[in-house]
C-alpha cells in the first residue's frame, strides 16, 4: 500500500515539474538588488536560470525519488505476497498465540487508525519458536474476529523457512 502511496506522488511531483518548466519558457524574471536597485544583467541571467531549472529540477529529482521507492514498496509487497501463497498451499500448519495487540495510529482515516499492530508467537516443528508482528493488520478483522492476547490461533509457516508464517483466522 506504501508502494502505491510512494509511486503515486513520484508521479503528481514529476508532472508539476514537467508544468512549471514549461509553463515557464520564455517567461523573463526581474530582479531586484536592495533598495529596488538593477542588478547586472549576468545576475539576472542566473536568477531567471535557477528558476527556470532550478525549480522544477528539485520537484522532479523529488518526483524521482518519490517513484523509484514506490516500485522498491510494491516489489518488497510483491515478494511478501508470494510467500504468503506459499505458506498458504504448502505451509505446515501449528497452533500459536496472539501476544500484542494494539491500533497503528500512523494511517487514520476520519481520526480512526485503520490498521492495528498484531503480534503472535508459534513453535515449528523442530520446537523453535517463532514470532511475527504484523503492521498493517486490518482493524476491522481485529475487531470481527475478536483478536485478543492470549488467544489461540491456527498459523501456517513455510517448512524450508519457519520463520515466514501466515496466520488463519476461522
Amino acid at each position: 500500500m506504501k508502494g502505491r502511496i510512494f509511486l503515486f506522488t513520484g508521479i503528481i511531483l514529476i508532472g508539476v515539474a514537467l508544468i512549471v518548466f514549461f509553463s515557464l519558457n520564455g517567461a523573463k524574471l526581474n530582479v531586484y538588488g536592495p533598495g529596488y536597485q538593477p542588478v547586472s544583467a549576468e545576475t539576472e541571467q542566473l536568477a531567471n536560470m535557477i528558476v527556470r531549472y532550478g525549480v522544477p529540477g528539485l520537484l522532479g529529482g523529488l518526483g524521482l525519488i518519490f517513484l523509484i521507492a514506490g516500485f522498491a514498496g510494491m516489489g518488497k509487497d510483491s515478494n511478501q505476497n508470494k510467500m504468503m501463497k506459499a505458506a498458504l498451499q504448502y505451509g505446515t500448519e501449528t497452533e500459536g498465540t496472539i501476544t500484542f495487540v494494539d491500533k497503528n495510529y500512523t494511517l487514520l482515516v476520519n481520526k480512526n487508525p485503520i490498521y492495528s499492530i498484531v503480534e503472535y508467537k508459534y513453535l515449528d516443528m523442530n520446537g523453535t519458536e517463532h514470532v511475527r508482528k504484523i503492521d498493517n493488520f486490518s482493524s476491522e478483522f481485529v475487531i470481527r474476529y475478536n483478536i485478543q492476547v492470549g488467544n489461540k490461533i491456527k498459523v501456517k509457516y513455510l517448512p524450508n523457512d519457519p520463520s515466514q508464517s501466515v496466520m488463519l483466522l476461522q
